[in-house]
């Protein structure tokens, strides 16, 4: 999550929020500071809904775009069953005020289909509405949506 580093003064912090593995051991830190997106995951309601695959989100907003965040293992109980809503902050350096999401299914699992309603992404104070409600599933395991 962090670095500290001291030149004899006092330790300054630098967040980071990717691996840093083969091939590139290198990473290039700033000490821009974390912010938290709050996003609001809704499953529909409808027969099968709910899914056993993987879910990635990608935030993009005015300032860039987020890199690719596994929902899963952020949710401490059996994820996007049906009309369930799930809830998870994600700290990572600003992108400004989101735009757009990107969703992405992993197809995996005996029940992958997943019938999605909406996002919500709060941050700073603005929320935005991501209204999605259809299925992700093959061979359309991608959506890129429009805040609306």
């Amino acid at each position: 999550d962090y670095i500290e580093v001291s030149d004899g003064g006092p330790f300054k912090k630098f967040q980071y929020e990717n691996w840093i593995e083969k091939p590139n051991l290198e990473a290039t830190l700033d000490d821009t500071p974390f912010v938290s997106y709050v996003v609001k995951v809704k499953t529909g309601d409808v027969m099968g809904a709910g899914t056993d695959a993987n879910i990635s989100l990608t935030l993009i907003g005015s300032k860039g775009e987020s890199s690719v965040h596994v929902l899963n293992p952020m949710i401490h109980h059996n994820a996007f069953e049906r009309n369930s809503t799930e809830t998870v902050t994600i700290r990572m350096k600003s992108i400004g005020e989101v735009q757009k999401i990107k969703i992405v299914s992993d197809n995996s699992g005996p029940a992958p289909g997943w019938f999605l309603s909406y996002v919500d992404v709060d941050h700073d104070g603005v929320h935005r509405h991501f209204n999605v409600n259809g299925w992700i599933e093959k061979p359309n395991l991608t959506r890129i949506v429009n805040a609306g």
